[in-house]
């Protein structure tokens, strides 16, 4: 007993100090399962996964948690019907699901129930937990008996629970969606398993929503090579203060809101301002669709938001809110790419000759073309940006015309030059002003 009581406090101890050196979720879990030597996952009241330590092979219910993220509608009606599930929606927590019904492991002596399975999908007995704050459901923690779990399993998870209900509580956000049903009504319209209109009308009126005239699709999420550990769940509550008549999921490691409006603009300038402000603060982008109708064509629109998300994440973009309506033709441009084996037929030929004009006689026709389509129509910021002025400005202009054989008053000639400029942002150069001598390089053996 003694040596019992010895090891639960050294790892008590131990978790005590990762909570206030600000270690993530997904450290603690990987240190709970290495102190136990067991495999250990964190879910969400909506049975979405937040972080787990590791793969688990053959367990089908758990195979579909890690590759899919979450529960299917399908599993969540499971868990309300299915006896065995019935006890995570109410109070008789700790929980163990018994695998092996011939052996008893001690370990579960002090357990408040046992449910007993031999269902081929589930590979593994389980302990499952709760994780609350002040009340509220916030999620379980489920250790997997891989290997004979100690005597003070039950003990230790329910102390890992209070562990990250006290870090969910320090970091100001929760993991609980306000309604499970919603959460799994977005999945469905995202993923296309809920496309026809009269069934989506009835889910509908079970959900007692009336959504307004137009819908979008918001997307929130980090870059994709950001190493940031934060989970998104975390800021569900802050961005929820802000938007207004929404349904909310977390889909393929992005924070999703459908949200709907009676007007064109998707938020007020108040609310964008209080956004960007959130959005600075955890090193996170938006992507915004078109506004849309019919709620079965949600899955075009959700591809709208993260290829905004996406395009406004680039290192050489200062935004933090990008929409499709801006970033559209960047994301044509890019399909065409992934089509195309060349793009050099898209690139206008005056191209190559400027820069090498540029690398030759050290002028800056190059940098002048590209600001006059980041200012389209206003020389006033062009002189600007390149230190002179506005005569200097119309007597470059008229060089580069006569040199090369261009009018740049010509829209469509400004139109072939803005998606020459845009090819070379988006597949050669991120900063093309620049770097000239990358652009011919690449260029030149295209």
């Amino acid at each position: 007993m003694n040596e019992y009581h010895s090891e639960l406090s050294q790892l008590k101890d131990y978790f005590w100090k990762l909570l206030f050196s600000h270690a993530s979720v997904k450290h603690m879990v990987n240190e709970a399962a290495r102190k136990i030597d067991n495999p250990v996952f964190l879910i969400n009241a909506n049975m979405k996964l937040i972080a787990n330590s590791g793969e688990i092979s053959g367990d089908i219910v758990w195979d579909t948690l890690l590759q899919e993220g979450y529960l299917s509608s399908n599993n969540i009606h499971l868990a309300k019907t299915e006896a065995r599930y019935q006890p995570l929606y109410n109070n008789d927590l700790p929980l163990y699901i018994k695998i092996n019904m011939e052996s008893d492991n001690p370990a579960f002596t002090g357990v408040h129930q046992t449910i007993e399975t031999n269902k081929s999908e589930l590979k593994y007995a389980r302990l499952i937990t709760k994780i609350q704050n002040r009340g509220t459901l916030l999620g379980f923690l489920v250790i997997l008996e891989e290997k004979p779990l100690k005597t003070y399993c039950i003990e230790f998870a329910e102390f890992i629970s209070e562990i990250l209900a006290t870090q969910f509580q320090l970091m100001g956000g929760s993991v609980i969606s306000r309604n499970p049903e919603y959460s799994f009504f977005l999945t469905d319209l995202i993923n296309g398993s809920l496309s026809n209109p009269v069934k989506i009308e009835e889910r509908m009126a079970i959900l007692r929503h009336s959504p307004h005239t137009y819908k979008y699709i918001l997307a929130v999420g980090y870059k994709k090579d950001s190493n940031n550990t934060n989970e998104l769940l975390y800021l569900e509550s802050v961005f929820s203060g802000i938007l207004n008549h929404f349904f909310c999921t977390v889909y393929e490691n992005h924070l999703i809101y459908l949200c709907s409006t009676d007007h064109f603009q998707p938020f007020n300038p108040q609310n964008h301002e209080k956004l960007t402000s959130v959005l600075e603060e955890n090193n996170l982008y938006i992507g915004i669709s078109f506004l849309y109708r019919k709620l079965e064509n949600t899955p075009v629109f959700y591809q709208q938001a993260l290829a905004a998300l996406n395009l406004c994440a680039r290192e050489d973009n200062p935004a933090r809110i990008g929409s499709y309506e801006y970033y559209g033709p960047e994301n044509v441009i890019l399909d065409l790419g992934r089509s195309e084996t060349s793009l050099i037929k898209y690139i206008h030929p005056v191209i190559l000759e400027i820069i090498s004009h540029d690398l030759h006689y050290h002028t800056e026709y190059f940098k002048t073309l590209y600001y006059i389509l980041e200012y389209p129509g206003n020389m006033k910021s062009v002189a600007v940006e390149l230190c002179i002025n506005r005569n200097s400005l119309s007597y470059r202009i008229e060089k580069i015309e006569n040199s090369f054989g261009i009018d740049l008053k010509q829209n469509r000639t400004l139109q072939q030059l803005y998606i020459s400029f845009t090819i070379l942002k988006l597949f050669i150069t991120s900063n093309p002003k620049d770097n000239l001598q990358e652009i011919f390089d690449q260029l030149s053996v295209l």
